[in-house]
């Protein structure tokens, strides 16, 4: 349920191809002469969610501009099975691309650590920019010490976005307890729009987000709860905040604050549909706020923590939005780590992390929130920030199964007592 998360347009794989038109690219394993700037003339595979597809796409338009004789070969993907699977497969056959965007810690089978243990990854730990990562989720983009990606940058895993201009013309306010979000999805279902765009079949979406509700309702109360849960200190069935954050779920339906068929609606129709105005509110990771806004860039859009059952159990839960690593096998070592470099200078990761409606590396170490984060800025200053459990589940299968299962809440397939009981099984699995 990572991240790490996901993407708009027809994308299941969107291959962009960055060169000047009607030039052929050159094949990476082409020989040439190196160029003036001490590049050799190829081309670099790139493979990202498609949630960094309007951030990387600035930066690769300004390395075109500076080094056109390495170009580079984007392919962006949905999160969830389309990049997990192809990207998976890739690197199993020895055939992965040169740059690779990876998520944090080691519980999705596309995490960093997970990459790094099977030998995936160069060592990058001597890179001029490693003294920039943001200190707090260093670790987790780190294996046996060494740095194996290069941050770009953090987000609320999930908070509830919205139409500025809706909430305005209605003279709606955010909420700022959990009955009140109830409240507004009947006024605004009242209206003839769907409150809440959630993307209930897909399965990030599914995790991330009760992961949030129950950051409310479990860590809120407890911070060390999954460490406590991971030495066998804490369970699932013993703690009563979790059963309640899967109850949400339930109220949040009863109460209308999704359209009728939520339970199919995919991550692109999740996106389309707040984009679009049918839905007022989407419930995910403001990483994919740059998606939205590449549908409709005129919109307007602030944003809210998903309310607790009161506003002082109320939390920010942040993980880190992902990054690029470069593939240990590349032939072309020497440019990957180039356009690295090149990536993380001030100028190019602002551009990458404002596109994609992330918070720098830098502004997070410094607590310089502003724009579109000013309004949660408080969290941070209070100390109400959660570190992000998806990144560190005990198992790299938690978050896939438990989104599958907790999409049987919006089919009427599951009970919230039925899901609890999967996620503890999940939990358990080796």
């Amino acid at each position: 349920m990572h991240r790490s998360s996901w993407k708009l347009l027809p994308v299941a794989a969107v291959a962009i191809v960055v060169a000047a038109a009607g030039t052929a690219c050159s094949s990476s394993n082409t020989p040439a002469a190196s160029s003036s700037g001490g590049l050799t003339p190829s081309t670099l595979k790139l493979a990202a969610l498609a949630s960094a597809q309007p951030g990387l796409q600035k930066v690769i338009a300004d390395w075109a501009n500076v080094h056109p004789e390495v170009k580079i070969q984007p392919t962006f993907l949905a999160a969830g099975d389309p990049f997990t699977t192809t990207v998976s497969t890739q690197f199993q056959g020895g055939n992965g691309p040169d740059l690779v965007w990876l998520v944090a810690g080691h519980a999705s089978p596309t995490s960093a650590q997970v990459f790094a243990k099977a030998g995936y990854l160069a060592d990058l730990s001597n890179e001029s920019w490693v003294g920039t990562m943001y200190p707090v989720t260093k670790p987790l983009f780190s294996y046996d010490n060494k740095v194996v990606i290069r941050d770009f940058g953090l987000q609320p895993l999930s908070l509830l976005s919205y139409s500025t201009d809706y909430f305005s013309q209605h003279n709606l306010q955010p909420p700022t307890t959990f009955a009140d979000l109830l409240t507004l999805c009947r006024t605004i279902s009242g209206q003839g729009k769907t409150p809440i765009s959630w993307g209930g079949a897909s399965q990030p979406v599914n995790a991330n987000n009760v992961a949030v509700l129950a950051g409310n309702t479990v860590m809120s109360q407890d911070p060390d709860w999954l460490t406590k849960a991971i030495a066998g200190q804490a369970s699932f069935a013993d703690t009563p905040g979790w059963k309640t954050a899967l109850q949400q779920v339930v109220d949040m339906k009863n109460a209308k604050c999704f359209n009728a068929g939520v339970g199919g609606a995919s991550l692109n129709q999740m996106i389309a549909d707040f984009a679009n105005g049918s839905a007022t509110m989407m419930f995910t990771t403001t990483g994919l706020l740059g998606n939205v806004l590449q549908q409709v860039p005129t919109l307007k859009i602030g944003i809210f923590a998903a309310p607790g059952p009161s506003a002082d159990s109320t939390r920010i839960t942040t993980q880190a939005a992902g990054g690029l690593g470069i593939n240990a096998k590349s032939t072309h070592l020497a440019e990957a780590k180039a356009f690295l470099a090149f990536a993380s200078q001030p100028d190019e990761i602002a551009k990458e992390t404002s596109a994609n409606s992330v918070i720098s590396p830098l502004d997070a170490a410094s607590g310089n929130l502003t724009g579109i984060y000013a309004s949660i800025k408080d969290y941070f200053t209070s100390k109400k920030v959660l570190a992000d459990p998806t990144a560190q589940w005990p198992n790299t299968s938690f978050n896939t199964n438990t989104g599958t299962s907790i999409q049987g809440l919006f089919t009427g397939q599951k009970t919230v007592d039925g899901v609890l009981a999967d996620m503890a099984k999940f939990f358990a699995a080796n």
